[in-house]
């Protein structure tokens, strides 16, 4: 029986990592406050900050851009009581930024105010449906939250200030580029990142009546 039980604990670590679920903050940039409108209808660009634990945040960023437009600079903050030059940014996949400025209040987003990261890309480096995928880490106790706050207003802005900005390039009508911003705060919730479909749980399900019927026959013929 404790062999049973053995095989049983197994498979309920294997299953278990794959319907777990992470605290996620998604901010989405939907609204234009200087400078030309990206064509169609917002969010024009998503950040989704995801906790991986082990003192790692998961940052993913998806393009809803259209035609020639393209993403040149990101802009967003850190919690001020924790130390931006400290954290380190482990590409992952998608679109590689050229750099990455870390510098509290420090950053100055065109037509608002100042933030504490700034990641910029080449021309056509982050353009239609790319995605950009970074691991963050460096901080002890770091968070998807840590990076729910909002920048410094600029001195005689009158826009912002914002969760997160980006500079959009390459728009045909206007004037060519212009700044979007999330105005409305993230949206927070507990999402799964992998849930078994149906099938996979059925024959998971499947599986462990079948070891049980197995253990039990083994223990039938060794009483």
């Amino acid at each position: 029986m404790k062999k049973l039980t053995n095989v049983f604990a197994l498979l309920f670590l294997i299953i278990l990592p794959g319907i777990s679920s992470a605290d996620t903050f998604i901010y989405e940039l939907n609204n234009t406050y200087t400078g030309t409108s990206p064509a169609g209808p917002g969010p024009w660009l998503e950040a989704t900050f995801t906790d991986l634990g082990s003192d790692q945040v998961q940052l993913s960023l998806q393009s809803f851009l259209t035609g020639s437009e393209f993403v040149g600079d990101l802009y967003f903050n850190l919690n001020p009581a924790l130390d931006v030059t400290a954290l380190s940014f482990a590409y992952g996949s998608g679109a590689q930024a050229s750099s990455i400025e870390q510098d509290a209040n420090d950053l100055k987003a065109p037509g608002d105010g100042n933030y504490d990261l700034k990641f910029s890309w080449g021309a056509n480096d982050f353009a239609v449906g790319d995605v950009s995928n970074y691991t963050i880490s460096g901080i002890s106790g770091l968070v998807a939250s840590s990076f729910n706050f909002l920048g410094v207003p600029g001195s005689g802005e009158t826009n912002g200030p914002f969760y997160m900005v980006a500079h959009i390039q390459g728009i045909v009508e206007g004037a060519g580029s212009g700044h979007i911003a999330d105005v409305d705060g993230p949206k927070t919730g507990v999402q799964p990142p992998a849930v078994p479909e149906p099938a996979t749980l059925l024959l998971l399900g499947s599986g462990l009546i079948t070891v049980a019927g197995i253990g039990r026959r083994r223990l039938f013929k060794k009483s």
